[in-house]
Parts: structure tokens; sequence; C-alpha cells
């Protein structure tokens, strides 16, 4: 092991070990079949009923108890400490857990209301989160780099200090992406945060650790910072609220990442929390305390309440000229600004995407501009890697001064070019999307574009949480799979364009791997436990690259791919003379003409696209799939990636055969990719058809060709 390894490795012991014994939860609970895990901090039996009221408290009933003593500051700070506690095991999302220090200023704030009988402060004991990079004094600030650790600040942060002075209780840092400069939150340190509501999925970046924290009711409030969308995203990706303020209207001293230049003027600090009144109480606690006093940079503007006009005329944004949103992502926009004109609003839809893609360009340029020198001074420090999609810059790409600032120059001339737009259009508000697509697999989202320009033109924004992906509306139509061909961004390959989205949203390749012996019928597991492997028969696979499928047979590979435990598969029948035509045969679970089998026992799912939970309970409907009566568990109806070793073995407009457990397919939609119907025969030896189907859709809108399940 290197020493930066040696490095990380105590730092993750460290925070493992802040977590009390008592507060660890049973491994059954984080198992990786168990992908939403939202609800695991009320039903684990770490928490009491009264912790449960506690953490599940509206915010003013809570600061309201703490004030009058109805509840003391410990017993706060204890509900809301397990479940941080548990939502670390889960998810991933802390990267300092100082519970002892909390307590002792939480002892403090009880003993001065006993005593007084005032509380100190608007926020009185109220506990918060904050992202890593926010200084506490004698608490590492990391950034997500390993050469920091142990520089540890002897200051705390001007923000901190201001909700310490409201009677706040900071007692978690939360996980970030390294250096903050990734739209995944993933450093060498810590790991990667998982999505609560499915772990499979991103929980965004770079604030993706409090994202997760809040959304796992870990905290009551947590703080971010955002540069580029990184308060928005894993807002938007874990369901919660977040505001992006102007970047001088909260002090930002003492929030520090490795950069040479101030080549972001809009990266701001701002809160992240479970519903819109938390994110005004917090900012009207700061702004009560002055903090312009702090920080000669943070504006010296007092609250104000402003009342909006009864009708208002909203811009609505779709397509920002870079990324064609997702089918979901389009949809929710629609159902807000039918909502919004419901309610007496006038919406416009706007075509903004030549203003947009012209203003991507110069913000993105602005970020790679000294040419990744501190990023790779940090890196070198300590000798880790740099963590995929960080947004490091290249040496071949470092500006010349002249470039730079002809660049900030552009940005400027380009703010003034979008403000006389706005005002040409009349609109009060903008309505738009802060990524083109809901919670991507981790490391797979496409692009930061639309959030980031608002962070060169300073404007406010704020999300707010408006749907959910829906399986059965958010179908991936043949218009949106030929629409959009948007420009890409030049010279910044970190983000993706609609290609990327496309290749999200539906996918083409199979991923091979060996995991077993191919002529094993039964995998060393199922047999310890008494039973057979599951097995399908597949059958017409059409248009096969017959000579990449040949030589992956020579080497007897299996297949790895998405599928519950204990299963495995079998391909059969395999005619050459028939690969193209897209005709129909049986399905003969047996047949003599075997092409290779492929055992699928204890395999990780690995998605291209799971944007819903993955797992259903007997004879309910959840997520698309109508589970059957014998319990068996569903594949997940998603879009599936599995790049066959970077072999395709469906290189056509077919794309790729999903298998699906107990699956009468729609015989149009079959016969939309294979020409004719796919046909199952039964009354094989020991052999019986399912006797139950699963209703199944697919969140790619993917008329998926599939088979009949056998089983014995």
């Amino acid at each position: 092991m290197s020493s930066w390894q040696q490095i990380a490795a105590k730092k993750r012991k460290d925070l493992a070990d802040q977590i009390p014994d008592e507060w660890r939860i049973d491994s059954l609970q984080k198992e990786d079949h168990i992908r939403d895990v939202t609800d695991i901090p009320a039903t684990c039996g770490l928490l009491s009923d009264e912790e449960i009221r506690i953490i599940e408290c509206d915010l003013e009933g809570l600061l309201a108890r703490l004030r009058i003593g109805n509840w003391s500051a410990v017993e706060v700070l204890t509900a809301f400490g397990k479940c941080a506690a548990i939502a670390q095991q889960c998810t991933n999302c802390l990267s300092d857990f100082f519970l002892d220090e909390a307590m002792q200023r939480a002892v403090g704030l009880d003993t001065i209301l006993k005593e007084t009988g005032k509380p100190v402060g608007p926020l009185h004991g109220l506990p918060f989160s904050v992202k890593d990079i926010f200084d506490i004094a004698n608490h590492d600030t990391t950034a997500g780099v390993v050469s920091w650790i142990g520089k540890t600040p002897l200051e705390t942060a001007p923000i901190v200090q201001c909700m310490i002075a409201a009677g706040g209780i900071p007692f978690v840092k939360t996980n970030i992406s390294q250096g903050c400069r990734l739209v995944e939150s993933q450093n060498n340190i810590f790991g990667t945060v998982k999505n609560p509501h499915n772990t499979t999925l991103s929980a965004g970046g770079s604030s993706g650790g409090e994202g997760a924290l809040v959304a796992m009711k870990g905290t009551p409030l947590g703080l971010g910072t955002d540069g580029g969308g990184s308060i928005r995203i894993p807002a938007a990706w874990n369901g919660v609220y977040g505001l992006k303020p102007s970047a001088q209207r909260f002090p930002k001293y003492g929030v520090r990442s490795p950069g040479l230049s101030d080549s972001n003027p809009g990266s701001a600090i701002g809160p992240l929390a479970i519903d819109l009144s938390r994110l005004r109480l917090w900012c009207e606690t700061i702004l009560s305390t002055e903090p312009w006093l702090q920080d000669r940079d943070c504006l010296p503007i007092p609250w104000r309440d402003v009342t909006a006009p009864q009708r208002l005329k909203v811009g609505m944004l779709i397509n920002d000229g870079v990324v064609n949103p997702s089918p979901p992502v389009q949809r929710v926009l629609k159902e807000a600004a039918e909502k919004l004109n419901t309610a007496g609003h006038d919406v416009v839809e706007l075509d903004w995407s030549a203003l947009h893609y012209k203003g991507s360009c110069i913000i993105m340029k602005m970020y790679t501009e000294d040419g990744g020198i501190a990023m790779e001074e940090a890196l070198n420090a300590s000798g880790e890697p740099v963590v995929p999609r960080t947004c490091t810059g290249s040496s071949e790409r470092l500006l010349e001064p002249k470039e730079i600032w002809e660049n900030k120059r552009a940005g400027k001339a380009f703010s003034r070019e979008y403000l006389s737009t706005w005002n040409e259009e009349g609109i009060d508000v903008l309505l738009t999307a802060p990524s083109p697509h809901p919670a991507p697999p981790h490391g797979k989202y496409v692009s930061s574009a639309i959030s980031a320009i608002y962070n060169l033109l300073d404007y406010p924004c704020c999300i707010i949480p408006c749907g959910n992906v829906d399986p059965q509306q958010d179908l991936a139509t043949e218009e949106w799979k030929r629409g959009s061909c948007n420009k890409r961004i030049p010279d910044f390959p970190y983000d993706g364009g609609d290609e990327e989205m496309k290749a999200l949203y539906y996918c083409r390749t199979h991923k091979v791997r060996c995991r077993m012996m191919p002529d094993e019928r039964t995998c060393s597991k199922c047999a310890k436990l008494g039973r057979s492997c599951i097995v399908v028969a597949v059958n017409n696979m059409p248009k096969l690259d017959l000579e990449r499928m040949r030589d992956l047979a020579s080497r007897k590979r299996s297949v790895k791919t998405n599928v519950v435990k204990s299963r495995s598969l079998r391909i059969d029948s395999f005619d050459e003379k028939r690969s193209g035509a897209h005709t129909s045969s049986s399905v003969q679970p047996h047949a003599s003409t075997s092409f290779f089998e492929a055992p699928l026992c204890d395999v990780e799912i690995e998605t291209g696209l799971t944007w819903y939970k993955p797992t259903a309970t007997s004879g309910a409907a959840r997520d698309g799939v109508q589970v059957s009566e014998n319990g068996l568990e569903p594949w997940m109806s998603a879009g599936w990636e599995y790049p066959f070793d970077d072999i395709s073995i469906l290189p056509t407009s077919s794309d790729t055969i999903l298998l699906h457990p107990l699956v009468n397919p729609c015989q149009s939609k079959v016969e939309q990719w294979l020409n004719g119907p796919l046909q199952a025969t039964s009354g094989q030896k020991g052999w019986e058809p399912a006797n139950s189907t699963y209703a199944f859709t697919s969140a790619s809108a993917y008329a998926w060709p599939v088979t009949q399940l056998w089983h014995t």
C-alpha cells in the first residue's frame, strides 16, 4: 500500500471510529440489494419513538420546543446524531463526525436556558451540517484531496460562526468530490456518496454528502457551496430543496478548495433542507447576524420581505443548446408550467438555446483556465491519482493572460446580452432544470452546463422538487431519440452531450465477464442451498455479430448481467442462417445446439439507468413491475448498460435483448423489433411454463425483446 493510500485509510478509520458502537446498524439492513435506504433510520430500531418524532418534526415546531425546553438540545442532537450515523453507514455521506464536541455545546445551551430562561438565538440547540470545505477550527478541511489531511485550520469560517452565534450546533462535515471539481461526490479518501433513494445512483456533487444526509433526515439544515450546480444538482437528485444565492449575499471567507484564481466569480454558499421554509429561515437568521461585519466581500443588505406580483410572467427553458433533457425532465417542467398556468400565471416557452450555448462555452473555459496547475500540485503532493472526470484542466490548455481576460470580458458582455434578452421577453422568473436528467448511475452524469451558466450570470436559483420519474409516462419517443443535435462545448472533455444523454437513457451493449465454468448446471451456492439455478432459454437474437460471438464462445466466457441472486442463464439454439432475419422460433430450454451457457448467480447489478426502487414485494405493483404470486424477485425494469468488454453484440437499431423473468411479451412491441412474435414452447420433460406473468415497463421506454421463463 502506497503512502497516500495509508493516509487515506487512516482517515477513513478515524471517521468509522467516531461512530459509537451502539449506533451501528445490522449489516443486513445495509446489504447491496436494499437500494432505497431512506426508511432505515425509522425502521432499524436504533431510534426511539420520541427520537423519530424529533427528526420528522417541522423546523418551526422543533425550534419552538427547543426554546421552551420541551426537547433539550442534548435530546435533539442525539436523535440527529443517530440518524446521521445511520446515513453514513448507508450512503457514505460524511467526512467528519464530532459528536462529543457538539454534545458539550448542547449541554452548555441547555444549562443557559435552564439558568436564564432565555434561548441563545433563533437556532437555539439546532444541529446543523456543513460541507467538508467549510473551515471549522481543529477539524480537517480535506477538500477531497489526500495532501490536505492534517492541515487543520485554526479558525472557523464566518458563515459557520454566524450559525453558532444564532444558537446552532455543528456536528458533522459531509463528503464531497475530489477538489470540488466533479458532479459526482467521489474522492480517494472517503469514496463515493450514494443516493439514499437508490444507492446505485449518484447523489450529485460536489455537495453530494449534504444532499444525501438531508434526504436521510440526518440533519435539519445543511450548508453547501455552488460553483457550477454543486448545491442545485445534489438537491435535485436527492429530492430536497436547495438555494444558490448570488455570490456576495453571504460570507465565503474560510471556504477552501484547490485553486489559483478566482475563476468563478459566481460561486456561492447556501442551504439544503427538506422544505422551503427552512431555506427562508436560514437566510433570515444569517442576515440578522450582520455577516458583512466578518467578511468585506459580503454585501451589507439585511433581510427584506418582498411581495411578488399576483400574476407572474414565467419563462420556461427546456433545451439549453448543450443537451436536450431526458423525457422525465421535460415532463416535469411542463407539468410545473401547467400548474403555474392554472394558478393564474403566464408561462411562455423560451428558445434561448443559442444564447445558453454561448454562455456555457464561456463558463467552462473559466473552469479550466489555470490548466489544472492547482489540482496537479494538490494531487502530486501525496501521489494520489485523479478521480475520473474531475475537472482538472490540462497544461496543454493553460490559457495565456490575454486569453483569460478576453474570456472574462466575453462573460461580462454575455451577462448584458442575457439581461437584455430577459427584459425584452418581460419575464419575472425563469423555470428550468438543474441537469438534463434525474440521478444517473455513478459516474454517468452528462452535463452541468444548464446549472453552471447561472454561476456565470450570478443569478440566485432555488431547487424545488416537482415529481419523480414515472416509467409509464416517461417513454423515450422516436421524436426524442431522433431530435436535438446540439454542438459540444469545445475544450471541455469532462461533460457529454446529446449522444451521451441518449446512451444513458437507453443502452445498446452487453458486458461479459467470467464468473463460473460455463458447463456448470448448478452453481456452488445454489448447490449448497439444495436447489437448482433457474434457467432462461433464449432464441432468435437479431443481427448478432457472428465473428465476435464465436470468439466469445471459443473463450467460453460467461455473461455478467443484472439478475437477482441464484439465477443462471442459458442461451440456446443459435441459428446462424436466421441471425439477421428477425424471424421467430421456439424457445427450447435444453436444445442440443447450445451456443453458450451463462450462470449468473451472486452478481452485482450494473445499471446504465435505474431511476426506481429495484425491490418489490409479492403481489404488489411497484416501479412498473407487477410481482407474481410466487414471490420471485423481478429484474429491474430499467435501461441497463452492459458493455460487452467493449464488444457490441447488437450493433443495430434493435439495440439489446433483455431477458425478463415471467414475462409474456407485448406482441405488438416485440414485433416492432423482431418482425414477428417471440414464441415459447412447453412440454419438455421436467419443465413447465411459468404460471404467472409480470406486467413490465422499461424506464427507457424501450420495447425490449423478451422470452418466457421456465422453472423447475
